[in-house]
């Protein structure tokens, strides 16, 4: 096919084509959100082409489409730079199964100024004194109360949300708290911590009440402001922006860096990573690889949050 030697997206789809069938690594499948990836990334790369009025070729990909490309999704596009870096990544790929099937590529995409960008990791986590303020704080509001005790669960169970928000008595096994996972479906097995113990000792033995995802996330700010984590830290946070598209205002979301109050930063995702950062180097790193899910080291150590001695 001339068009796959020679048109960007026409070898990509091929690409894609190839990755659902998985023939690449038949003993490692590849995930449904990766491929998901990978379309994403065609839709990015076929909206520049409209909006330059031009088709690819392999050959284009150079560090002049490199750059001209982050721009776009920059400004024309208001993406964080985490999200434009996983789209050049792809890019990469592309370039490089394009070339092992001997079409002719550009070798600038295997250049160091062909880059990722990507954020500084702002995501936070909740220090061990943060974490027993909250523990010890009062609460007149009863759902803020509940939110909180979910919080502390979570901050010393190390569980994503879906799995936190889902356990009942069934997971309760003496000194242990086991866990069949979602994402991974690995059953995960975690001693529970002296807060947890007193939380289930004040609901008497049962979890705190069913919430959404959605009002956790909300509560979990209020609860951290109630406590006053209030200190201003550097991350990112979703803000609404208003964009003007063929002459029709639309509002969307994006994620802005600068310094905030640290409550404002507290999402769901701040349980898993406080109870990595907490525990590293107290539990052995397999261990708690185990319960996050982590694959290698490596992935691990980037995920986690540890402060300098």
């Amino acid at each position: 096919n001339v068009d796959q030697k020679h048109f960007f997206t026409s070898f990509m789809q091929e690409f894609i084509d190839i990755s659902k069938k998985r023939i690449d690594h038949p003993v490692r499948p590849i995930q449904p959100r990766t491929i998901q990836h990978y379309q994403t990334t065609k839709k990015k790369i076929e909206a520049y082409e409209k909006h330059n009025g031009t088709l690819l070729k392999l050959t284009d990909i150079t560090l002049k489409f490199h750059n001209a490309f982050i721009e776009y999704l920059e400004f024309e596009q208001s993406l964080n730079p985490n999200t434009i870096g996983g789209y050049i990544d792809v890019i990469r790929q592309v370039c490089g199964k394009a070339e092992l099937k001997g079409h002719e590529v550009n070798n600038d995409y295997k250049s160091s100024d062909f880059y990722t960008p990507s954020n500084e990791t702002l995501d936070t986590y909740l220090n061990l004194e943060e974490i027993h303020k909250i523990y010890n704080h009062e609460f007149e509001n009863d759902y803020l109360d509940n939110a909180r005790d979910w919080l502390i669960i979570g901050v010393w169970t190390g569980l994503r949300i879906s799995d936190l928000l889902s356990l009942n008595k069934s997971n309760l096994d003496g000194d242990f708290i086991k866990k069949d996972t979602l994402k991974t479906k690995f059953p995960v097995i975690i001693p529970k911590h002296n807060h947890v113990n007193k939380i289930l000792e004040k609901r008497n033995g049962k979890f705190p009440r069913k919430i959404s995802d959605q009002n956790f996330n909300i509560y979990i700010k209020e609860v951290c402001k109630e406590v006053e984590i209030i200190e201003k830290i550097k991350g990112a946070k979703m803000i609404e922006i208003e964009e003007i598209k063929n002459g029709k205002k639309k509002k969307i979301h994006r994620k802005r860096i600068g310094y905030y109050p640290k409550y404002q930063l507290v999402s769901s995702h701040i349980c898993r990573r406080s109870f990595a950062s907490n525990h590293f180097g107290k539990l052995d790193t397999l261990t708690l690889m185990k319960i996050t899910g982590h694959k290698t080291e490596k992935q691990f150590l980037d995920y986690i949050k540890i402060t300098p001695i």
